[in-house]
């Protein structure tokens, strides 16, 4: 189906139904747009944070709140300069957050974190459509 049109089918029926977008249809939306977008990359970092914001997804593993804050951000793509600046800490005390995560994921370094935190986004995403 045409992307422009199934944009248009959810913000209508939002519309006839006097309701705001919910959490699938936002979603679902989001992924039409990044279909027509040139800023795909762009799109699919917005897909993660709405889902992942109104996900109120568990702790991974033995990791701290703000330690899956960070994994779920990598996740994301965003980058250590990206996240430092969205939580407001220091470019270096994320780096300190990517080394204790892959201390306690046991995992062998920041290649295999982007690839482990990428698609565990990718498997919340993929629930939040359903």
């Amino acid at each position: 189906m045409n992307p422009y049109y199934k944009i248009k089918q959810y913000v209508t029926k939002a519309e006839q139904e006097s309701r705001p977008l919910e959490l699938t249809e936002t979603v679902k939306l989001l992924t039409c747009v990044k279909e027509i977008s040139n800023e795909k990359e762009l799109i699919h970092k917005i897909i993660c944070l709405v889902t992942l914001i109104s996900d109120e997804e568990e702790q991974v593993g033995s990791l701290t709140q703000r330690e899956s804050q960070i994994f779920n951000l990598i996740g994301c793509g965003f980058t250590s300069e990206d996240i430092a600046g969205m939580l407001t800490i220091s470019k270096s005390t994320v780096g300190t957050h990517r080394k204790n995560i892959i201390k306690k994921l046991n995992l062998n370094g920041s290649g295999r974190l982007k690839s482990v935190a990428y698609k565990r986004t990718q498997e919340i995403i993929a629930k939040s459509k359903n």
